[in-house]
């Protein structure tokens, strides 16, 4: 969608960054409210309702065309994926955590981060192929947006939106996959405990060594 309002609506960088902020203030609501129930609601309809918020902003999102005004019309689903993308970033993790011991919850956090940090990129590139390939099968090209046609825009923007069709794929495909998560609430409040302690202790280790280190 960052593309979408720099390209497609004209945007500058600096305006089309702003415009996202509402992303990041969602993401950052969704993480508190997960973070608070995490304990009190099962993992699996957590991330399920998660994706249900993201599938939402993914299937209205892949209605826009790109002479759609910024409020509301990409405004919704930006905080709405970002909301629901919130829940499930702090959920997923966690699962992934539940039933580990602390001396294993560093190396299996560690991983956890690695494959989100790879598994991210992976995906964009996938979706941004998906969105070329629409966008030339449209009859769009890949050339400066300023040089290009109004049908080339209209292809380009229908390239765009097609790809969020596949988001919301993924995004059905994480909802069925948690059905399986036989974790319970209390299985993440422990683990969220566990990782809290164990990443608090880490901090103390790392504080005493910076002490001794000064002091030789």
């Amino acid at each position: 969608m960052t593309l979408q309002l720099a390209l497609l609506l004209g945007y500058s960088a600096l305006r089309a960054g702003i415009c996202f902020l509402p992303f990041a203030v969602a993401v950052g609501v969704g993480n508190v409210l997960a973070t608070k129930l995490a304990p009190l609601v099962a993992p699996r309809w957590l991330i399920i309702g998660g994706g249900l918020f993201v599938l939402a902003a993914m299937l209205y999102g892949s209605t826009l065309t790109r002479d759609i005004p910024y409020f509301p019309d990409l405004f919704g689903p930006i905080v709405v994926g970002g909301f629901g993308i919130g829940i499930i970033s702090v959920i997923l993790p966690l699962c992934a955590v539940a039933g580990v011991g602390p001396r294993e919850i560093g190396p299996v956090s560690a991983i956890t981060l690695m494959v989100q940090n790879l598994g991210g990129p992976l995906v964009l590139v996938v979706i941004m192929a998906v969105q070329t390939s629409r966008t030339l099968y449209l009859g769009g090209t890949t050339g400066p947006v300023k040089n290009m046609t109004p049908a080339q825009l209209d292809a380009l923007g229908y390239g765009y939106t097609y790809s969020l069709l596949w988001v919301a794929g993924i995004a059905i495909l994480v909802g069925i996959a948690a059905f399986w998560i036989g974790f319970s609430a209390r299985d993440i409040a422990r683990a969220q405990h566990t990782r809290e302690a164990v990443e608090a202790g880490g901090e103390k280790l790392s504080k005493k060594a910076t002490v001794r280190a000064r002091i030789q």
